[in-house]
Formats: C-alpha cells, sequence, structure tokens
C-alpha cells in the first residue's frame, strides 16, 4: 500500500520499511500535541483535517492507498508545525488512520479514553461547509455552493471491509476437500 498504485506490479523491497516505520512514530509522538482545544492554530488543523478526511475516502473507495498514506502524511506535518491539535481533531483523524495502522490507532484511541473500539466507530463525516468557512475567514474566496461528497458512508464502509477481507484467511471446507 506504501510503495505505489494498487494495481501496478512492484517488487517488494525492504528498504521502504523504514519510511512507513518513521510515519507510525511520528503519529504516536502526536499523542503530546493533543489539547483539549487546539488554540489559535485550531483553523488550520481543522481545514488540513477536512482535506484529510476528503482525500483519504476518495483514495480508499478508488483503491489509491498509496496517495491517502500521502495526505495523511501531508496532515501530520501540519500538526507538527502547528505544535497542537485539538482532542476531537486528534480522534477524527485516527479514525481515517485507523484502516492502514489498526494497532497503533486502538492503542491512542484508548489515550484519549474512549472504550469502546476504534473500529466500531463510524468514518467522519467530511464537513466542505466548515472548511470553507474557515477557508473564508483565511481571506480565500468564498464558495458560492458547497459540493456534496461523492461516496457515501455505507458504501465506504463496504469498500473497506472488502479490502481487509482479502487478508483474513480462508478455512478449508471439508465438504470440498478431495
Amino acid at each position: 500500500m506504501f510503495m505505489g498504485p494498487f494495481d501496478n506490479a512492484i517488487g517488494w523491497s525492504t528498504d521502504g520499511l523504514i519510511g512507513c516505520r518513521r510515519f507510525i512514530e511520528r503519529v504516536w509522538r502526536m499523542w503530546k500535541h493533543v489539547k483539549e482545544e487546539a488554540g489559535r492554530k485550531k483553523q488550520e488543523v481543522e481545514m488540513a483535517l477536512q482535506a484529510t478526511i476528503k482525500k483519504v475516502g476518495d483514495d480508499i473507495a478508488a483503491f489509491k492507498f498509496n496517495t491517502a498514506i500521502a495526505q495523511m502524511m501531508i496532515f501530520v506535518n501540519i500538526v507538527e508545525k502547528a505544535g497542537a491539535i485539538g482532542k476531537e481533531q486528534f480522534g477524527k483523524f485516527l479514525k481515517v488512520l485507523a484502516p492502514f495502522a489498526p494497532h497503533v490507532t486502538e492503542e491512542l484511541w484508548h489515550k484519549l479514553g474512549n472504550t469502546t473500539s476504534i473500529h466500531l466507530e463510524l468514518w467522519p463525516a467530511y464537513d466542505e461547509r466548515g472548511r470553507a468557512e474557515v477557508e473564508d475567514k483565511r481571506g480565500a474566496e468564498k464558495r458560492s455552493k458547497a459540493k456534496l461528497h461523492d461516496v457515501k458512508e455505507p458504501e465506504m464502509l463496504l469498500r473497506i471491509l472488502f479490502f481487509f477481507a482479502m487478508f483474513l484467511p480462508v478455512e478449508k471446507d471439508n465438504a470440498c476437500s478431495n
């Protein structure tokens, strides 16, 4: 998923694993930036979070996992630069990251004080109007109308489940064995 497009044949190499590990370590260190409220950088982080929710959702639906991960890396860079992320924002980011790093996100989810599994949570809703309000406050050009997210949440969930079901072990049916 990290090395390139899902449908391209790519030779396996362990050289890229260090990049994956560094990214997960950076996500783990984001925990120290979590605040009840993100403070003065809240708008910048919120705009980046909304862009990440949309991009990762669209990329998962299109099986473009490498670009989804790239977008999450961009978000982590923005949070590190801002120096703070709100507790609710961090929870939404963890939900987006959960299909790619299930164990780490589960641990961080519980560190936020949640008692249920992150994998039972709904995908965070993309709020283009909220993103547009943040952009307006920053002096960006006002959007005339909000576009609807073209991937419905139930469809997204089915695609994610289908993708991860491909990696489940298959039990041998005694009736089908020779």
